[in-house]
Formats: structure tokens, sequence, C-alpha cells
């Protein structure tokens, strides 16, 4: 397994990022009142507080799921579990809802407002997307030949 290795000296930010403050599962809350999970009603986080229509029902048990609710917000499991196999702390291990938010998270700590950012084309069209933020200047290039990565160290 590679050696774990800091890139904070990438980040543009100062300093620690503040995590988002992820809402407390049902089982987290239940554990906290010392009641049973399924006594919680949620009237927050855009879930169903009586639970699921009947064909919504009936079509999540006949794929074997009962969940009504998010899970882990803050992706405590896994994090861990894909930390283990990657041999990296699960604080290092950043989940996203697709490559578009893992471009969005990673362009917001690396870019100032007002900053430049060469876009080389072609690309994920994601790049060029965060690039042209209101905030940022988008530099377009075609053809870039960029020096391998080790030469960056």
């Amino acid at each position: 397994m590679a050696k774990s290795r800091s890139v904070s000296h990438l980040f543009r930010l100062p300093g620690a990022i503040e995590p988002y403050p992820a809402e407390p599962s049902d089982a987290e809350l239940a554990a906290a009142v010392g009641i049973d999970p399924a006594e919680i009603v949620r009237l927050d986080m855009n879930t169903l507080g009586g639970g699921p229509l009947p064909a919504v029902a009936a079509a999540a048990a006949s794929a074997g799921t009962g969940v009504v609710e998010y899970s882990d917000l803050a992706y405590a499991e896994l994090r861990a579990a894909i930390g283990s196999v990657v041999a990296a702390p699960p604080a290092q291990v950043i989940p996203g809802a697709g490559a578009d938010d893992l471009i969005r998270l990673a362009t917001a700590l690396a870019v100032r407002p007002g900053d430049a950012v060469v876009v080389p084309t072609p690309t994920f069209p994601m790049f060029a997307v965060e690039a042209r933020s209101p905030a940022r200047r988008s530099l377009r290039c075609r053809g870039l030949r960029l020096p391998s990565a080790s030469r960056w160290r």
C-alpha cells in the first residue's frame, strides 16, 4: 500500500475545513433518548414521517429493503470501509454524489475567487462548468502538454 501523504499544501484555503454537520440517523436519535428507532418520526430532511406510500412500500419490499430515510449522512461506515481498503484514515475519504459533486468540491477547495483556471480541452465537461463559475476566470487551452506528475512534487 502507498504511504499516505498530506496534500494540504495544494489547497488555497488556510487551516482546517469545518466538516459538514451531518444530521443524526434515526438509530442515533433513538439511542440518545432511549427508545426504539421505529418510534422516531422525522419531520426534517425531506423524508416521509408516516412512512412510504403503499405502492412504494410494496416496491421496496420486493427489492428487499425497508428504508424510508437517508442513511448515515456522514458516511462513517462507507468511509471506514474504503479507508481500510486503500490504507487511508476515514477522514481522508471523501464520498460524493458522482464526479460532478467531487469536481465542485475540489474546485471550491483549490481555487479562490478571481483565480484563473486552465481548462485543457477536450476534458470532462464539469471542469469547464466549475471553472466558469462567476467567481473564477476560465482559460481554454487546446493541445496543452503537461509535465508528468513526478515533476510536480
